[in-house]
């Protein structure tokens, strides 16, 4: 008598993991939000003479080199956040990543003379000097964090402070989308600095609340 393998019942293949559109529509919202801010902000302000953006450009020694740096980091940033280029090229991944800490670490200071140009020659009451040196200082901090963690290969703490630093990055874009609004054009000059304040602290709290968002949004059965 013989027997016959009997052949195991073929096991269902576990269904495609859906890809999360978040992420990507995220990207996209940015994006909107840089493409506004250049039209309807940027634009106008250098595009059309004013005494402001004279007295911006008479500051070309750091406003040149502020802006270059500044639109570099915006731009290598997602870039970095991507998983497919850092599997696929990880090289490129810390090229780029070099290059967006040197871009960070010009761009901070020279936000800071000029800030300083325009607050204490133009506007003495507005305090924006204050509020550019906590961001200049903490746009440095996240980004050095990030760059260290980095090179002692603590990948995850890495990836949290690159998104703090970005998201500090991501400022200039953020404070700007708003500018359009009548609300916001008839600020004071104090009243607008109280504003750049509060923008900066959501920018410190919305990554973390991103970091704790299972913990805070879940509770643990044991």
């Amino acid at each position: 008598m013989t027997t016959s393998a009997v052949t195991p019942p073929a096991h269902p293949a576990p269904p495609a993991r859906r890809k999360s559109l978040a992420k990507p529509a995220l990207w996209l919202l940015m994006a909107l939000g840089f493409l506004s801010v250049l039209i309807l902000t940027e634009y106008p302000y250098f595009g059309h003479p004013n005494p402001n953006r004279a007295r911006v450009l008479s500051e070309k020694l750091a406003f040149l080199p502020h802006a270059l740096a500044g639109l570099t980091a915006l731009l290598i940033g997602p870039f970095q956040f991507s998983t497919r280029l850092r599997q696929r090229n990880l090289t490129l991944h810390r090229i780029l990543g070099k290059v967006y800490v040197g871009a960070v670490i010009l761009a901070a200071p020279t936000a800071l003379i000029i800030s300083w140009h325009l607050d204490k020659v133009d506007q003495p009451e507005t305090y924006i000097f204050a509020e550019t040196c906590a961001q200049a200082g903490l746009w440095l901090i996240t980004t050095i964090a990030a760059f260290i963690t980095a090179r002692n290969r603590h990948i995850a703490t890495h990836r949290q402070w690159m998104i703090r630093s970005y998201t500090i990055t991501f400022f200039f874009v953020a404070s700007r989308i708003p500018m359009p609004l009548p609300v916001v054009q008839h600020m004071t000059d104090a009243a607008f600095t109280i504003y750049l304040f509060l923008l900066l602290i959501a920018s410190l709290i919305l990554p973390d609340i991103y970091f704790s968002w299972r913990e805070l949004t879940t509770r643990r059965t044991k």
